[in-house]
């Protein structure tokens, strides 16, 4: 290859001069040739010596550098001729002495050994301190590499050493303790308590543990009593996080129900096995693919299972045993039977104390705080051990008997029984319920307590319908007989009550007229007293529908006989009518906001449309008996007041003027023992609602009873004030209203004291403030009354009869309403 006109290889040019010097014979060109050739080498030295200038320190420096290494190599080759000789002559010597090195080698590889044999030995000394150290800091693989380097020493090279007889017998015990303290830092790792933060490090040491356990040797043994120990620890387990949770609850001041300490309690372990369970999977992964394993994770799953299975008989299943210490009956081999004993001391003062062991009484209802969380658990395990569809594990089957064999039936019965406690009594409907009782229903008026035990007894059921929303057929089945239970344990006390054999009560009668029902329901004051808002214009609305009830009410009792038989004679019956209105609207609201959860966790709505059904009845029977209160007091009006009426009896002299009748008296002292008896029975408005309007029922009531009269004088004008007197001052100690019907019935029958020309002329004076039909009785009873008609004053009275419908006409019938004042309560 040329560079910049030189060509290194100068055999290749004097090859291409001879190739060129044959190829032209011609002397001319050959000479040509030659002339080229020399001046290419005169260039050529020109620039040799150039360069050779440029470069000549270099170029000394380097064939100093030559002359050097030249003399250097010409020096190894003379020593090296001389080491060729002296290995030589050295051959020839360690052949003649080739019997005596053999014997020092053989010396020297026995010394070698008993060298090593001697740190062994050291080392083996040495062992049982180190071992000690490095599992005091936790070094397991270290620790377990040291005794297992140290045994095979002792049991090998070191086996026939008699001296080491003893130090022999320490290495193989410290062996032993190697393993057991391993096998306990697993089973501590295992069943240990781990926090989330934990877990991840637990893992990991348990992986480094397996690694020991093989570096031991022992892997089958190791597993095998993992394996034996499974039921115990799991136990242990339990017992841990009762203590536990036993002693959190016992430093808390406030109670806490026992399902919600047997629900923490499981959910605690559920975490727990949880942990034991990914433990065990990481020990079994964590072997060698060749070490045979004597149980499977799925093997821990069942086992866990059993222990739980356990557990819950222990707090659910009550005909067990006598006792409530059967907690030991979880750490015992779990295929082994149960012995029969020949005495039992449930009873004594030991076995009393051991009761702590159970969190809670042993009662098949526990089963209700911890079913969700059971299921889940359960459906988690089934998912682990991939058992088949359609199957379950035996825990499953004993929570499905328990519930459908144990705990249906026991509640069921419970159930009917405290119902059956409650209402079969002798009179149901005056059982009321004590303070106590009282105060956790938070009603202002006194409960039955049949309605109070009927409340918790659906609450407990909605409460376990919800928990155990796979029966709900069944719960719903309970409630709907509860309550239809509890609706005829009080209605046909009180149907015998309003409807004896002979003749219906009165009152009876009056509610269940349709037209008089839903003039008084329609009315504001009905609404107020359930608290629905009403209009702040609406008492002159109530006092009409007051006054048409009133006059309704007139018309149907105004003939009829009424007799003590025809009311609610018995004011302690009339107290019982009271408190079961209380008892049912108090009732039918808890109920309804029970309910209420049902529809939330979106039970079936004809479900639901059935429960409201049955709280409908309730809500018309609450109805019924403040219905019934209210038209008491009515028809007990007309008992005292309709026999005043009859004949001449206002046809006194002045003497007879001051005395109130009697009848009177006894309506008085009758509505005070109604208010003493109601007062505390029902609420401020439905006390309210019984005694309001009653003024203008006394007002009809009255000056219907001016029609009957015969004659009246003026003292028996005066003597008929005095009742109304009476009986208005009587109503407004009950009301704390002045009644303002009864003044205008006063003002009516004050009429009276004129003759008929001057009754006329004050009524064209003042105007008219009662109908044309009630003037027309008063013109008449005052004809009557002073004796001036007669035959020649036809004429006269049909004058004033004419006057009296002229002013009646000009005049709106109903301005007297506008006097009316409010009711203020």
């Amino acid at each position: 290859m040329v560079k910049s006109g030189f060509i290194r290889d100068p055999s290749s040019l004097l090859m291409s001069v001879i190739r060129t010097l044959e190829d032209h014979s011609d002397s001319r060109h050959r000479d040509a040739e030659r002339e080229k050739l020399e001046e290419a080498f005169a260039d050529v030295d020109r620039k040799l010596d150039k360069a050779v200038e440029a470069n000549y320190e270099e170029i000394s420096v380097t064939i100093r550098r030559f002359s050097d290494i030249n003399s250097g190599i010409s020096n190894c080759r003379t020593r090296m001729t001389e080491v060729r000789e002296k290995l030589g002559q050295c051959k020839q010597l360690l052949h003649c002495r080739q019997d005596e090195l053999r014997g020092l080698w053989i010396d020297g590889i026995e010394y070698k050994k008993e060298v090593t044999l001697l740190e062994q030995v050291e080392k083996i000394r040495a062992a049982p301190m180190e071992v000690d150290k490095l599992m005091y800091e936790g070094e397991w693989t270290q620790c377990v590499q040291k005794i297992t380097e140290a045994l095979n020493w002792c049991n090998n090279d070191l086996a026939l050493v008699g001296a080491l007889h003893d130090l022999r017998a320490e290495i193989q015990a410290k062996h032993q303790i190697v393993y057991e303290k391993l096998i306990a830092e697993l089973q501590r790792l295992i069943y240990g308590h781990h926090n989330k933060t934990e877990i991840t490090e637990s893992l990991q040491k348990m992986k480094k543990f397996a690694h020991a356990i093989e570096c031991l040797g022992k892997t089958d043994a190791a597993t095998e009593e993992i394996r034996n120990r499974i039921d115990t620890e799991l136990s242990g387990i339990i017992n841990r996080e009762t203590t536990h949770v036993s002693d959190k609850e016992y430093l808390k001041e406030e109670e806490v129900q026992s399902s919600k300490i047997l629900s923490e309690l499981l959910d605690n372990i559920y975490v727990q096995f949880r942990s034991v369970a990914r433990m065990h999977q990481t020990l079994l992964e964590s072997l060698s693919p060749k070490t045979k394993r004597p149980y499977t994770i799925v093997d821990v799953w069942l086992k866990i299972q059993t222990v739980l299975k356990f557990l819950l008989v222990e707090y659910l299943e009550e005909d067990i045993s006598g006792s409530f210490n059967r907690l030991s009956t979880i750490g015992v081999d779990l295929g082994a039977k149960r012995k029969h004993k020949l005495f039992r001391f449930d009873a004594s003062g030991h076995a009393i104390s051991m009761n702590t062991y159970l969190l809670c009484k042993t009662s098949a209802r526990n089963i209700t705080g911890i079913y969700r969380s059971l299921s889940s658990f359960i459906a988690e395990i089934e998912k682990e051990i991939d058992i088949e569809p359609g199957r379950h594990i035996a825990l499953y089957t004993f929570v499905v008997e328990h519930i459908e064999k144990t705990f249906i039936k026991q509640l069921g019965h419970d159930v009917s029984s405290e119902l059956d406690a409650a209402t079969k009594v002798t009179d149901p409907l005056k059982v009321i319920a004590d303070s106590a009782h009282q105060k956790y229903a938070g009603s202002l008026s006194p409960i039955l307590q049949s309605a109070l035990v009927v409340f918790r007894q659906v609450e407990d059921l909605v409460d376990v319908l919800l928990q155990l929303d796979e029966y709900t057929e069944t719960f719903f089945i309970m409630i709907c007989t509860v309550l239809q239970k509890f609706y005829q344990s009080i209605n046909e006390p009180l149907q015998n009550l309003v409807t004896p054999e002979d003749q219906d009560i009165l009152s009876n009668q009056l509610t269940n007229n349709a037209d008089l029902r839903k003039l008084i329901q329609g009315s504001p004051i009905w609404r107020r007293a359930f608290g629905i808002s009403v209009k702040s214009d609406s008492n002159k609305a109530a006092q009409v529908m007051l006054k048409a009830e009133a006059e309704m009410i007139t018309d149907m009792l105004k003939d009829k006989e009424i007799s003590r038989q025809t009311i609610i004679e018995d004011l302690t019956d009339m107290k019982a009518v009271a408190n079961l209105h209380e008892s049912l609207e108090w009732l039918t609201n808890k109920l309804r906001k029970t309910f209420g959860l049902l529809t939330s966790h979106g039970q079936d709505s004809d479900v639901l449309m059935q429960l409201n059904q049955i709280l409908g009845r309730f809500q018309s029977l609450s109805e019924n008996c403040l219905m019934y209160l209210h038209l008491e007091q009515r028809v007990r009006c007309f008992l005292f007041l309709a026999p005043l009426f009859k004949g001449a009896k206002f046809n006194v002299g002045n003497s007879d003027a001051l005395e109130t009748d009697v009848e009177v008296e006894r309506l008085e002292t009758e509505l005070k023992q109604i208010e003493d008896v109601l007062q505390g029975s029902l609420q401020p408005q439905k006390y309210r609602f019984v005694f309001e309007g009653l003024g203008q029922q006394l007002r009809t009531l009255l000056m219907q009873g001016a029609r009957k009269m015969t004659k009246i004088s003026e003292s028996g004008v005066k003597k008929i004030c005095r009742n109304i007197f009476t009986i208005q001052q009587a109503l407004t100690n009950i009301t704390m209203n002045r009644e303002p019907a009864l003044d205008q019935a006063r003002q009516y029958f004050e009429l009276l004291y004129q003759r008929p020309e001057g009754l006329v002329a004050s009524v064209e004076e003042s105007g008219p403030r009662y109908t044309f039909d009630d003037y027309m009785v008063a013109l008449a009873l005052s004809y009557r009354s002073h004796g001036e008609l007669s035959i020649g004053d036809q004429s006269k009275h049909k004058q004033l009869e004419q006057r009296l419908s002229d002013v009646c006409k000009s005049r709106v019938s109903d301005d007297n309403d506008k006097t009316v004042d409010d009711y203020d309560f």
